[in-house]
Formats: structure tokens, C-alpha cells, sequence
């Protein structure tokens, strides 16, 4: 289906909560007392459309199969999302004429032939018709398209072990679940050996479908455990190398089971509009005081310029600004004009901005401690990131009580 549409009403209205149902092939929006029509698909994005979608998919089918006169020719159709695989048994001049008649159903719903003869691709499988004793059988094998690399998360990148074996072990349970051939299954082992090689996994490959296999086997033949109505415990964490290994190992012990996710994804390292100097951007930055080795850190949601003219700013007596940088030039009469600024980390205002700055303000806190002009009274607690960088706070003036653990 179309996910473009063309909203046609009289008046305008705010976006609110709506209730939607379809008629046909035109899809209504109940908002409040005013009524929106999308006659040519669904609202892309809208939390109905993919099931509507769906329904609407399932409903064309069984109408043109029931009532189609070449049906008959059809010996088998399934369907995912807006793929079909189809089963024809007569001419292809039927052929033709059936679709024509298919595409008629609803006119901005289009479908698209591709005649495989005696092998074709369906989603991730490449299905094949081989003649045994004057039968033709399927056979499987697993399709990739050409412009597969194999390239998935390399084994030096900072992310669990179960995500950089992922690919691995996704093509495994595939690779089990499907009724291949001896020599398709040889195939694809070797593929996935390539797979593993290329993003330099430690893994052995022969094992762990054995292992998958038997449990596999187990799965299916065995009786079915009690239901148990005990809900399962997960904890949401950052993924930061082998201490969160052991902590998760920690963890379980008490019933919790952790979900990694990573630190930095790829939207962090990839930048799709012009690079803006680092005055220009929001995040974690640094002072440096240039004539004593004092630093501060901080946060700023603007331009770091703008935070920058505000320090400056709060360095007379009667601003109401407050700076810690500011006060500690003003005390100690050092010029404020030698200040080195940099930016440790570009991010937009958010959790992620409150972890990186208690991050930073911690390690400097450890490094340099007797130079750093931060309150950590003043500073996001999070004792995941304490624990791991192994900080406690022993200076009464820190006023934050943090269990460590010994």
C-alpha cells in the first residue's frame, strides 16, 4: 500500500488522539467532530496503518481468490507484507490475464510480476523445482543479494558479545530452520565461516551449530515446562566493556537479567549535515584556567559561545551570573582572556548530556582532583557510572551519599 496521502478537508484541526476505520479502499479519521478522508492509502506512520494495511491486504485476497475464474490455476499463494509467492499452473497468457484483473481491484495498488520458471527468490530463501522419479520437489537455499558484504560489528568495537555474534548465530537458527540439501547446507556454513573471519569473531562455527541444532531438537520434542506466571526482571544498561560483563554475572544471581545497549552508535559518529565549529554546538566542555592548571566542567544546551559570554559576564561583581570559573579568575586575579575552551563531547541537552558531564567531572575528579573548581554536590548522580570508574566520595564537602561497594 501507498503510504502518501492526500488530506482533503474543509477546516483544519490540531493534531490529537483519533480513531480511524476503513471502508473500502478509503481510509476515515474520526478527530473530534471533524472528519478526514485519505482516499489513496493510509497516514504514513500512523499507529493503525500497518495494521489496517494488513487487514485491508488480507481482505483483497480472499475476495479475488474466491471469486477469480482463474483461480483454479493457482496452486499455491502466500504472502509477507507486500511480497507473494505464487504457484501457477497454465499459460502465461492466463497469467496475464489474471493479474490484469488483480490490479484492477484497487487501482493505486499495483502489483508487479516476475516469472522464475523452475527457480525464484523469496524473501531470503532462493526455492527451487527438482525432478525426483518423475516428481517435481523443492529445494531450498538461502539468498543473499549481490551487494551482501558480510560486514556486521567487528570484534574490536565496544559492544556486547552477544550483539557482535549476532549475525553468526541469526544465520545459524536460519540456517537449522530450513530443510536445505547437504551441499546447501555446506554452503552455507562456509558463508557463514566468511562472515565470522571477515569481522574477526573468535568463534567455532562447527560448534555452535551443533549446539543449536541439538537444542533445537530438544525444544521441539520435549514436554513443555509449567507455565510460570513470575515476571522476568531487566535492567536497561550501558554497555562499557568487561566490568559490565561481570556486573551483569552479578546481577543474575539476583534474578535481574540485563539488556546492553551501546554507547555510541553510528548516528553519533555520522554526520549527514555540514560540520558547525565547536562554538557553535551543545555538549560537555572544559576550561582550563591559563596561568594555573584549574579546570571546570560543564554543560551548556546552547552554543558554547553563548555559555562562554555568560562566564565572562558573571567575572563583575554586581552580575547575578553564576560562574565557578568566573570566580575562581576574580579570586584569584588570573586573566580570563588565556582561558583554553574545548568541547569533549557534541550532544544535545538530555540524559545523555547529564551521564557524560558526571562522566568527565568524575575522571578529572580522580585525575586532579585539587584543581578542579566543580561543586560535585552540584553534579547528576548516577551510581552505575561511579561504580565503574571505581569513584567515592570522601571529602564531607561532596554531599552525595553513594553506597560502594567494597
Amino acid at each position: 500500500m501507498t503510504t502518501f496521502t492526500s488530506l482533503r478537508s474543509s477546516k483544519s484541526q490540531s493534531p490529537c488522539r483519533y480513531r480511524g476505520c476503513s471502508s473500502r479502499h478509503i481510509f476515515y479519521i474520526f478527530l473530534h467532530i471533524q472528519i478526514y478522508k485519505f482516499p489513496d492509502g493510509f497516514p504514513m506512520g500512523g499507529p493503525l496503518s500497518s495494521l489496517v494495511a494488513d487487514i485491508f491486504m488480507d481482505d483483497l485476497e480472499t475476495r479475488f481468490l474466491s471469486s477469480e475464474p482463474l483461480s483454479p490455476h493457482i496452486r499455491h499463494w502466500s504472502r509477507y507484507v507486500d511480497d507473494v509467492l505464487c504457484v501457477w499452473h497454465g499459460s502465461r497468457t492466463d497469467l496475464k490475464l489474471c493479474l490484469d484483473r488483480l490490479n484492477t481491484i484497487c487501482p493505486s495498488l499495483q502489483f508487479t510480476l516476475e516469472i522464475g520458471g523452475q527457480q525464484i527468490n523469496f524473501l531470503d530463501l532462493t526455492i527451487s523445482l527438482k525432478e525426483y522419479q518423475n516428481v517435481l520437489s523443492p529445494s531450498f537455499n538461502i539468498f543473499r543479494k549481490s551487494t551482501f558484504t558480510g560486514v556486521a560489528i567487528h570484534s574490536s568495537s565496544l559492544h556486547p558479545r552477544a550483539h557482535k555474534a549476532a549475525a553468526v548465530t541469526s544465520a545459524i537458527h536460519r540456517m537449522v530452520s530450513i530443510p536445505l540439501d547437504a551441499d546447501a547446507r555446506k554452503e552455507e556454513t562456509s558463508t557463514i565461516k566468511k562472515i565470522a573471519s571477515l569481522n574477526n569473531l573468535n568463534v567455532d562455527i562447527d560448534l555452535m551449530i551443533r549446539r543449536i541444532s541439538a537444542h533445537t531438537l530438544l525444544r521441539e520434542n520435549r514436554v513443555p515446562p509449567p507455565t510460570n506466571n513470575t515476571k522476568e526482571r531487566w535492567l536497561r544498561l550501558p554497555y562499557m566493556g568487561a566490568a559490565s560483563d561481570k556486573l551483569a554475572s552479578l546481577l543474575r544471581r539476583y534474578g535481574y537479567r540485563v539488556g546492553f545497549y551501546p554507547v555510541s552508535t553510528v548516528g553519533d559518529l555520522v554526520r549527514l549535515k555540514d560540520r558547525s565549529t565547536p562554538l557553535d554546538q551543545s555538549g560537555i566542555y572544559q576550561l582550563s584556567c591559563g596561568m594555573c592548571p584549574a579546570v571546570y566542567i560543564g554543560q551548556t544546551g546552547r552554543k558554547l559561545s553563548t555559555r562562554l559570554s555568560e562566564h565572562r559576564t558573571a567575572l563583575k561583581p554586581t552580575s547575578t551570573k553564576k560562574s565557578a570559573f568566573a570566580a575562581h579568575c576574580r579570586s584569584k586575579r588570573h586573566d580570563f582572556n588565556k582561558l583554553e575552551v574545548s568541547l569533549l563531547h557534541a550532544c544535545p541537552k538530555g540524559r545523555l548530556m547529564n551521564r557524560l558531564e558526571e562522566t568527565e567531572t568524575i575522571a578529572a575528579a580522580i585525575s586532579r582532583k585539587e584543581h578542579l573548581l566543580n561543586d560535585l554536590s552540584a553534579t547528576f548522580v548516577n551510581p552505575f557510572i561511579r561504580y565503574y570508574l571505581g569513584y567515592a566520595p570522601h571529602n564531607t564537602d561532596d554531599n552525595v551519599n553513594i553506597p560502594f561497594p567494597t
